[in-house]
């Protein structure tokens, strides 16, 4: 009897977390995705400007799905054949570095209109988040003669907000397409510092950037 009773139970706590699984499935899908970003000026002073230029971008997230409507994801992102533009108000470029932005972040993802039944997205999502961005420099071309930058290189946090698209191509992948506002802190590094100590003494200060990604992946799962 007490060897039917224990089937009985294992057999009720399998259907039961059955259940709970198929109420509640794993969802991860991977995306990695490609796009192009407008970079926001680092300090922008009438006598000493720092301006990135436009560029494109690479990176990957990874998406893991809550609820039916909410998702967290990790990630990402840096830039390729970046220069940042060193001039002042009058001179738009008196030197030119070569640079990157590598980012790494994290979001919340909302979904108003939940998932299919089969548990694919639906088209529309919301994204929230944040993370910390990398500015690296290789050397400064002023005239012809290269200047090491190291000392330019900054890690600033940053806020983000966007919103995407995604379009099925297959039964556990889609197309996606994103855009991103993102808010970066003010600007610092010793080399601006280096700058503003040296005589005569300057203040050159960075300032909060808003900069812009529009980018489409291939979203691979659920």
């Amino acid at each position: 009897m007490r060897g039917r009773t224990q089937l009985l139970l294992a057999s009720l706590v399998g259907a039961a977390a059955t259940s709970l699984a198929a109420q509640s499935p794993t969802r991860i899908a991977v995306i990695p995705y490609a796009g192009f970003g407008i970079a926001a000026k680092l300090v922008n002073d009438p006598a000493f400007i720092l301006a990135p230029k436009a560029a494109g971008f690479g990176g990957i997230t990874i998406e893991l799905g809550m609820s039916k409507t909410v998702s967290i994801a990790v990630g990402g992102n840096r830039t390729f054949s970046q220069t940042m533009d060193i001039g002042d108000a009058t001179v738009a470029s008196q030197a030119t570095a070569d640079m990157t932005m590598t980012q790494a972040t994290g979001s919340l993802i909302f979904r108003p209109g939940g998932r299919r039944p089969n548990g694919a997205p639906t088209p529309l999502f919301i994204e929230v988040g944040g993370g910390m961005n990398f500015y690296g420099f290789g050397n400064i071309i002023v005239g012809g003669f290269a200047i090491p930058a190291n000392d330019w290189k900054s890690t600033r946090p940053f806020g983000m907000i966007g919103a995407g698209m995604n379009f099925p191509i297959g039964p556990r992948s889609s197309v996606q397409v994103f855009g991103r506002a993102q808010f970066i802190t003010a600007y610092t590094s010793t080399g601006l510092d280096d700058l503003n100590a040296a005589p005569p003494p300057t203040n050159y200060k960075g300032k909060m950037g808003v900069g812009f990604q529009l980018g489409v992946g291939m979203r691979v799962g659920r």
